[in-house]
């Protein structure tokens, strides 16, 4: 469980700290936007693993989404 959380906060860091100098010798830093892409394709990994370990069946799955809505429209 500790990984789970653990391995892509340390790979958003490393990619956060990442820095090189540049042709004027100022340093350039990794762009954020592929941060921000990395932390998204991170988190929509994790969803996904998530819905098979929840429900391994995809009738499962639709009974668990439905309630889900029907919780939430209520």
């Amino acid at each position: 469980m500790f990984a789970l959380v653990a391995l892509p906060t340390a790979w958003l860091v490393y990619l956060a700290l990442l820095v090189r100098e540049g042709e004027d010798g100022a340093a350039e830093w990794y762009p954020v936007g592929r941060i921000v892409l990395a932390a998204e394709i991170i988190a929509a990994s994790l969803v996904a693993a998530g819905l098979v370990l929840i429900a391994g069946e995809m009738d499962a799955f639709r009974a668990s989404v439905r309630k889900t809505v029907e919780v939430v429209i209520q």
